[in-house]
């Protein structure tokens, strides 16, 4: 199935491209971070965090998300085809 959507990002936002010329209704997005932490022990470590946006409507061209980091490692974004519900993985590019 060729792709649906094309992500961005931008600034401090999330672009979400619909490829298609058809609207396309999105559920919700799922923006994947990974963020440098300390550890107890004072060593650095990775934590994933995982943040849903519910959406729930359609978009035409392009839905703008804000969002808290530039460190997203992966976004899910859950719409509808047809009748069914169906999702598109990306690793965003800045």
């Amino acid at each position: 199935m060729a792709k649906r959507f094309d992500v961005k990002i931008e600034d401090d936002r999330l672009l979400v491209y619909n490829l298609h010329t058809e609207p396309l209704y999105i559920k919700e997005i799922t923006i994947s971070y990974e963020v440098e932490v300390i550890t107890p022990t004072g060593e650095k470590g990775i934590k994933k965090v995982k943040q849903t946006i519910p959406i729930e409507k359609k978009v035409v061209k392009v839905l703008d998300v804000p969002i808290v980091s530039r460190e997203i490692s992966e976004v899910k974004v859950i719409y509808i085809a047809g009748n069914e519900k169906a999702e598109e993985i990306h690793h965003p590019r800045v």
